[in-house]
């Protein structure tokens, strides 16, 4: 009996086990989302060991803005982002092709929107928000400088709302995955009573029933992985579902 009971405190505790909160820490920045001045928040959500890899786009427009603000050509702030550390530890290729680019006399923004651009699928939209922003700039005249301070500004917000809608999303996935699960301890605890499966199930009435549970249980996953699913997926601008 003792060994049920230290499994029916397990369940419990996961059960009770509170969820991360909104509020987490943005990779690749070393600063969190911060609750009030002078402090920031670090915990670990699911998914954002990867964000580093990430937010090199964004750091390559806020260098390269900082160089347009300073008198630089578009081109060379090109080259001095891709030269900052961030960018040369998460995308090496960057400054081979924006050299080759220029020595061919193209555009710097072409050599981010190129089908052999490598890189997570985020990464890549993020090359292309900075890729219209540049383009921008080279077809019409506009400031670079603000063009490029704009990009990296939607890009550092973009990163945000994607590290508070993991976390968001966080409580209920390890809710899904514990309800799941639970099913599973009725075995166990037969087993710790001493009760084989084959004991347990042996009456029509408990294999119907444990056949029901069982699609009960999928059935449950399912949806509530779809309800987290849309919760996930980014609304439209215009309103619509």
């Amino acid at each position: 009996m003792s060994l049920v009971a230290a499994l029916l405190v397990v369940v419990a505790t996961l059960l009770a086990w509170p969820g991360p909160a909104p509020g987490t820490s943005r990779a690749g920045t070393g600063r969190g989302i911060t609750g009030r001045a002078g402090t920031s928040s670090r915990r670990w959500v699911p998914g954002l060991g990867r964000r580093g890899e990430e937010s090199w786009v964004a750091e390559a427009a806020e260098v390269a803005a900082v160089a347009l603000r300073a008198g630089v050509p578009l081109a060379a702030a090109a080259l001095v982002a891709a030269r900052s550390p961030g960018v040369v530890a998460a995308a090496p290729w960057l400054r081979t092709r924006l050299e080759a680019a220029l020595a061919r006399g193209d555009g710097v923004a072409g050599v981010l929107t190129a089908p052999s651009v490598d890189g997570p699928p985020r990464a890549s939209e993020d090359l292309r928000l900075l890729a219209r922003a540049w383009s921008l700039s080279e077809e019409t005249g506009a400031a670079a400088a603000h063009t490029t301070a704009a990009a990296a500004a939607s890009l550092r917000a973009r990163s945000a709302a994607r590290d508070l809608r993991d976390a968001t999303l966080a409580g209920p996935r390890a809710s899904m995955r514990v309800l799941t699960a639970l099913p599973l301890v009725g075995p166990a605890v037969g087993l710790a009573l001493g009760l084989s499966p084959a004991v347990l199930y042996a009456t029509p009435a408990a294999r119907l029933s444990a056949g029901v549970g069982a699609l009960l249980t999928l059935s449950g996953w399912a949806w509530a992985r779809r309800l987290v699913g849309a919760a996930g997926r980014p609304g439209r601008t215009d309103g619509s579902a």
